[in-house]
């Protein structure tokens, strides 16, 4: 008797299964890897593209904001380097605020400025931003009149002493702190008035 074996080889058996090296998944899997790549980098693309986006807005942001503390603080310097209104006004009388009169500091009006409270310097000055402002001498010392070096803001302060630096000023939590500087006589010896503005 004959025995019916079948010889069958591996082609024939992929042949009757009807499997191709495609429907196995080498190409397949190839094409599947492919896609997940470009995906992938359009991903991160995208990520990227965005990040450096809000980075220049984030930029942009800052360089107006310095620049509307730079126009304040040019509002408020100038408005001190005037002598105010009326002219020798007083806590009650001031209608702007100004402590200079031809390039010397008028020191009756500093006194008076003193007394006036910080909510309404910053309504006469028409400011949102904090400021103070001092008097530095050539020195570097700060002029201290009736133990006070700093005009303005309660928020900022400086030490006593027989000579206050700039660099011992506590500025607190002060974020973009903007100086605009201007020179003036202050009797009659030639001092930097300077007006710190911050947010």
């Amino acid at each position: 008797m004959t025995s019916s074996r079948s010889t069958e080889t591996p082609h024939s058996v992929r042949a009757k299964n009807n499997l191709t090296p495609t429907s196995c998944g080498g190409a397949a899997r190839g094409q599947v890897w492919y896609t997940d790549f470009i995906i992938g980098t359009i991903i991160l693309l995208t990520m990227v593209v965005i990040f450096f986006i809000s980075m220049h807005n984030l930029e942009e942001t800052r360089e107006t904001h310095a620049g509307t503390l730079i126009r304040e603080g040019s509002i408020i310097s100038d408005s001190l380097m005037t002598s105010g209104l009326p002219k020798g006004w007083t806590n009650d009388t001031v209608v702007q605020l100004g402590v200079v009169d031809n390039q010397r500091v008028n020191l009756t009006q500093l006194d008076a400025y003193q007394q006036v409270p910080y909510a309404t310097q910053r309504r006469l000055l028409r400011t949102v931003a904090d400021f103070v402002f001092f008097f530095e001498q050539r020195d570097g010392c700060l002029i201290s009149r009736n133990n006070t070096r700093l005009y303005g803001s309660p928020d900022m302060t400086a030490p006593n002493g027989s000579c206050v630096t700039v660099g011992m000023i506590d500025t607190g939590a002060a974020g973009n702190l903007i100086p605009i500087t201007r020179y003036v006589l202050y009797d009659s010896d030639p001092v930097r008035m300077v007006t710190y503005v911050w947010n």
